[in-house]
């Protein structure tokens, strides 16, 4: 079950703008990440500082086998700084206005998320590797140590965005999640589509509850359960941004499983680009990972941005 309503602007309430003038890239030369940076150079360096960022991954020692393996001394540093001269060869192919490029030894997860942080980044871009049993898992250990969002790009997208879906709950996230996606939407003059995704539980329950309440009439329809979803525009039309920015802008309300649903209403609206929250009502506690956005992080064949919830990280 799905429903569009084209929504029209009202002058008395705008979008808040998040920033974008720092961006911090990850490259660790792999197919993925480097087309993960020709996108965004391509697409958001002209008015930003773009960061390339490479990790040298160091081995993590066991406590009782230091003793007897080398220090981590001078030659981890001499290292550390082979890969400049790849690094800067390919900063200097993308293009970009404004770029500076980063080399660090250490874990790639907390090396990452420092440099992020160091550095005042506003987005992190990363490369959608193929899907293998530790991609997944090094992937959503970074985004769950980011304070900023993660925008996951997969090999060979090239294309600007021209729709962009914001999946939204009743979670508090939900404000920031339309927020950043209006604000890529008016930054690429895309096509906005809000959605919100109804669960067939919820549904069966309402339906129950009118069923029990018009037993002494005779009449029950499943079809009446259909009452939840005008609330659930209007609640999209509330949350969403109300300025004309952008100017075209959708509410979709669907009825399934939270995940397969996102990735379906994405395929079957075109979109080029899909937000979520991390930090999703069925996220198991602070800084997690919601079910449904594990699952777009691992089956979303467009770009994909994960905006966190910064109130749960104060």
């Amino acid at each position: 079950m799905t429903q569009v309503t084209h929504v029209t602007g009202y002058p008395e309430r705008g979008v808040s703008q998040p920033a974008l003038d720092r961006i911090l890239v990850g490259v660790d030369f792999r197919q993925p990440s480097l087309a993960a940076a020709r996108w965004a150079a391509t697409h958001l360096g002209h008015r930003t500082r773009l960061a390339l960022a490479h990790v040298q991954t160091v081995p993590e020692v066991p406590g009782f086998l230091q003793p007897m393996m080398p220090a981590l001394d001078d030659r981890l540093e001499r290292r550390a700084g082979s890969p400049l001269p790849g690094l800067r060869g390919f900063a200097a192919t993308l293009g970009a206005r404004d770029h500076s490029i980063h080399v660090r030894a250490g874990h790639t997860v907390s090396s990452l998320a420092d440099m992020a942080g160091n550095l005042e980044a506003d987005l992190v871009v990363l490369g959608r590797k193929a899907v293998d049993g530790n991609r997944g898992r090094t992937l959503e250990r970074l985004i769950r140590r980011l304070t900023v969002p993660a925008l996951v790009i997969g090999n060979g997208i090239e294309k600007r965005p021209r729709r962009i879906l914001a999946a939204v709950d009743d979670a508090p996230i939900g404000r920031q999640v339309v927020d950043w996606a209006a604000r890529l939407a008016q930054h690429f003059g895309a096509e906005l589509i809000l959605l919100h995704v109804l669960s067939e539980a919820l549904l069966a329950h309402d339906w129950i509850s009118q069923a029990r309440s018009r037993e002494q009439t005779g009449y029950v329809g499943l079809g009446s359960s259909a009452r939840c979803v005008p609330p659930a525009h209007a609640w999209l039309r509330a949350l969403g941004p109300t300025d004309g920015s952008p100017a075209v802008v959708r509410t979709m309300v669907a009825v399934g499983a939270v995940g397969p649903m996102i990735l379906a209403r994405a395929r079957a609206a075109r979109a080029d680009l899909i937000v979520v929250g991390r930090d999703g009502a069925d996220a198991a506690g602070p800084g997690g990972i919601g079910s449904a956005t594990r699952l777009a992080l691992r089956g979303a064949q467009v770009p994909l941005l994960v905006v966190p919830d910064n109130s749960s990280l104060q």
